[in-house]
């Protein structure tokens, strides 16, 4: 089973940033507390039209125009008109370069794995992401204790749609259909479903979950079959209003073989806005705490250099 632990640590860098933006409460402006009797307030204190703190603000008051600098602030996908050209991942997944820094195979292997999400509405989007490698420079052999070779330098595509139920208060939840193709070559595609949530804590402190279902659809090889239970778990903080930082962990594994095939990586990372429309960050990850591979917990490891851009 060497062939499908090694794709499946190969997407959990990926996973782990599935939210790397979630939506979180927004802070009152800055001069906007009201108290009781004080024009504009409402009883309680609560300024009309804000929110009350601890809850997150609905999708439906932010647009192009108004969409946060602060990471907490965004929601759970791009408002209705948007683009967003960022890395893979769900909502706001943006790791768009993944270096290998596995122990002996330091940058041996390099991704580039773009994607690009439309706002149909502000509830719905869509995405063209990708689900392995993407674009893919290094060895076509597996690194010892590293992450998936690259058999071809391009040889993966997906496409995914995520709708915003649940947009307001301290709970978000936003359902996705996936479609991935992990293989051009010998043609391997999937469907999957999940759902993105988000339990914000405070304001500025947040716990983002996106338990997904993959499902191979062909080419069902009893010993490469490609099923995967993906279960990413994040932390989140707004730092500053620019800067933001997060542990993502989780588990992940395949139907077959579940116990045999489980991989438990940890991640931190931050992110910074540098304007409204462009964020740069980095994340370091140990791809796999629990391997049972002849290496140490400590000696599979990746660099993303996180980019998004919007229009």
């Amino acid at each position: 089973m060497r062939t499908v632990r090694s794709l499946l640590v190969a997407a959990c860098p990926l996973a782990l940033v599935l939210a790397a933006t979630p939506a979180f409460a927004q802070d009152p402006p800055e001069g906007g507390e009201a108290t009781e009797g004080t024009e504009g307030g409402t009883e309680g204190g609560t300024p009309e039209g804000t929110a009350p703190e601890g809850t997150a603000t609905a999708a439906a008051t932010i647009d192009k125009t108004s969409y946060p600098t602060a990471f907490v602030d965004r929601p759970l996908v791009v408002v209705k008109g948007m683009i967003e050209i960022a890395g893979t991942g769900g909502a706001h997944g943006i790791d768009m370069v993944g270096i290998d820094m596995s122990d002996g195979n330091e940058f041996k292997k390099v991704t580039l794995i773009p994607s690009v999400a439309y706002g149909i509405t502000d509830q719905l989007q869509v995405m063209l992401y990708h689900p392995l490698n993407g674009i893919c420079l290094g060895d076509d052999t597996a690194p010892l204790g590293g992450t998936a070779p690259c058999p071809k330098v391009y040889n993966d595509i997906g496409i995914a749609a995520h709708y915003y139920v649940l947009n307001s208060g301290k709970f978000l939840l936003a359902p996705h259909v996936n479609v991935p193709i992990w293989s051009f070559d010998t043609f391997v595609m999937g469907v999957g479903a999940g759902a993105l949530g988000q339990l914000v804590l405070t304001p500025k402190l947040a716990v983002f979950i996106d338990p997904t279902i993959l499902v191979q659809a062909n080419e069902r090889d009893p010993i490469t079959i490609f099923d995967l239970i993906l279960v990413p778990v994040q932390v989140g903080y707004q730092i500053t209003p620019v800067l933001y930082a997060y542990l993502g962990t989780g588990i992940f594994s395949t139907f077959k073989n579940f116990g045999d095939n489980i991989a438990l990586p940890l991640g931190v990372g931050a992110m910074y806005t540098i304007a409204k429309k462009f964020d740069i960050g980095a994340e370091f990850v140990l791809t796999d705490l629990i391997v049972d591979d002849p290496v140490g917990p400590a000696d599979g490891r990746a660099l993303n250099v996180r980019l998004a851009f919007r229009l």
